[in-house]
């Protein structure tokens, strides 16, 4: 009998209050589901806002960083070329060997004057950097890295 007045109630359908309490329902539902998608929206731009941050400050640092290190390699390489000039040319190599090892260059080389001065960045990521001795010498510094 139970089952009886069940199945009637079903399919007399709903009255209009349990009709209003699901329209009702369903719009809190969407509501609720229009909030979600607006924060969770909204959280992912403040992610990425400040991931790209996060980047641009790292990529701006290693930046300095680089330029500074390519600034002490330069300078390193005019205090090598202040005192390349006052030993004897029996004695360069060795002197240039020992500097080498004590700046951090792979090698330092005196070479004819055929490039243009400054640093240079090969393919396999070798770091040259070159300053003039004289109008026909130059000193170029090696690094890998």
């Amino acid at each position: 009998m139970n089952k009886k007045r069940n199945l009637d109630h079903y399919e007399r359908g709903f009255n209009a209050a349990e009709k209003w309490e699901i329209v009702l329902q369903l719009i809190i539902f969407i509501t609720a589901l229009f909030v979600v998608m607006t924060l969770t929206r909204r959280l992912r731009l403040a992610i990425d806002r400040k991931t790209q941050s996060y980047v641009t400050d790292v990529a701006l640092q290693n930046a300095y960083r680089i330029e500074e290190k390519l600034q002490v390699l330069q300078q390193n390489l005019e205090l090598v070329k202040a005192h390349v000039k006052d030993e004897l040319p029996s004695h360069q190599p060795i002197f240039l060997q020992e500097a080498a090892a004590l700046l951090g260059f792979d090698s330092l080389v005196i070479h004819a004057n055929d490039s243009e001065t400054g640093v240079i960045v090969r393919e396999n990521q070798q770091i040259d950097v070159t300053v003039a001795l004289d109008e026909q010498r130059q000193l170029t510094g090696s690094i890998s890295q």
